[in-house]
């Protein structure tokens, strides 16, 4: 016979269980209630999976499937979190932590090993045998039951992608944005075009797309417009950029000039360096031919930017570009042969040269009198600044340039006594004719045409 159970019967035994199960309930630890809620949490994922698979088998729509399989994969994840987050709240962890990937993964591949099975295929291999994770799966990938071939609906609907997964997926912690290891900006990757990084995932690039550039050398520097670059672009180039058609010691992207006063180009004589007009057509008052310039090398030369010519400066210290140092032309013989070249040009162009040059020549007297500036009067030194300032004390060639006010040799001979040549007087800039025995000044000088 039945028996039957009265309601005041029955409220007396709740009365008495439910505090009982209340008082065992408090009695687990955090730690508990996260593993068991975890259990119960990927027994209910793989339900509603293969509940998804079912639905899939019966109607064939694979967009619903897709849409079944996110919802079960985002009801794991929001109770996953919400057993770690209690976890820790209550002051503690729960005994696996960042594991509910690899979980997903694992039933996954139960799963989708069970539906292969159901649908004529083989059962697969257990998948334990992969180790834990997918980084240890014996062989490579494709001998993986749970290889990403066989994630449910699409790669998209993975949540942890290999190819992105810095380590292992455990550590992918559930979403691809925490996975992606790349580091390139918005400003790296061209207008248009999308791409994950850190800086999101599927966000577009800002680098503008310029297109081609075509540069034109000028006076002035180009910029060159930042971003992407179409095409292959150009610099201008000019078949006349050659070292003939520049002048002498001027560099021009690269193309050093040899063109010198009187060698053609158009080139004109030098001024005088007059200025002072006493009358119409005077050299003052014209002022005709190329205008001086000069170049202090740093290094103790000076180069003419008319002529080209590179020239020795002079100084006081009492060396070998001393300025009152005293040379022979000639020992007698009528050829050069004296101390200007035995001691000053030797000195000049042995070992490794002066100022890195071994071909120091002594200036025919054209060569010479272009030092010459014939607006300085007696007692001079009559030649421009250049080789005139800040000659004092014991100056180096590298902190002054000197002239001595007096003869300085040329390499040209007097034809009328071959025993003499000719030299400048930098006095005041006349010339004249001495024994090529005395002992006078001599400024080296190299370059030419």
């Amino acid at each position: 016979m039945r028996k039957t159970i009265t309601a005041a019967a029955l409220t007396a035994i709740m009365l008495t269980v439910v505090p009982a199960m209340a008082e065992f309930n408090a009695e687990l630890s955090a730690e508990q209630r996260c593993e068991a809620g975890k259990n119960d949490a990927a027994g209910k994922y793989a339900a509603c999976i293969a509940k998804a698979e079912r639905s899939l088998v019966l109607s064939g729509n694979s967009e619903n499937y897709g849409a079944a399989l996110f919802k079960c994969e985002s009801k794991l994840v929001a109770t996953w979190s919400k057993l770690e987050v209690a976890a820790v709240t209550a002051g503690t962890r729960c005994l696996s932590t960042g594991d509910r990937s690899l979980i997903e993964v694992f039933v996954d591949g139960c799963v989708q090993s069970v539906a292969t099975a159901l649908a004529g295929g083989p059962l697969g291999a257990d998948p334990v045998t992969c180790n834990a994770q997918l980084g240890t799966c014996p062989g490579d990938l494709a001998t993986c039951t749970s290889s990403l071939g066989t994630c449910p609906g699409n790669l998209a609907t993975c949540t942890s992608s290999l190819g992105t997964c810095p380590g292992n997926l455990a550590t992918c912690n559930g979403t691809l944005g925490t996975c992606n290891a790349g580091t390139a900006g918005l400003g790296n990757v061209l207008t248009g075009k999308t791409f994950s990084s850190t800086a999101g995932l599927g966000v577009t690039g800002t680098m503008a797309n310029v297109g081609q550039q075509n540069v034109t050398p000028g006076i002035s520097a180009v910029t060159i417009t930042q971003g992407y670059h179409n095409g292959t672009g150009s610099v201008a180039g000019d078949a006349d950029l050659v070292a003939g058609n520049i002048a002498s010691g001027v560099n021009i992207f690269g193309v050093v000039g040899s063109m010198v006063a009187g060698s053609g180009g158009g080139a004109q004589l030098l001024k005088t360096g007059q200025t002072t007009s006493y009358g119409a057509g005077t050299d003052g008052d014209v002022q005709k031919g190329a205008a001086r310039s000069f170049t202090d090398n740093g290094n103790g030369t000076v180069t003419d930017n008319a002529s080209g010519l590179m020239w020795e400066k002079k100084d006081a210290s009492g060396g070998i570009h001393d300025r009152n140092n005293l040379y022979t032309w000639s020992t007698g013989s009528g050829s050069m042969d004296g101390t200007v070249v035995s001691v000053f040009l030797a000195s000049l162009n042995s070992g490794g040269g002066f100022a890195g040059h071994t071909d120091w020549r002594v200036p025919n007297i054209v060569e010479l009198q272009s030092l010459v500036n014939y607006d300085v009067s007696y007692p001079g030194p009559a030649t421009f600044s250049a080789f005139n300032d800040k000659c004092l004390g014991a100056c180096t060639v590298t902190t002054c340039s000197c002239t001595r006010a007096d003869y300085c040799w040329s390499s040209s001979t007097y034809q009328s006594d071959t025993s003499y040549t000719w030299f400048v007087g930098f006095l005041d800039g006349y010339t004249g004719d001495f024994n090529k025995t005395n002992s006078v000044a001599v400024r080296a000088v190299r370059g030419g045409a």
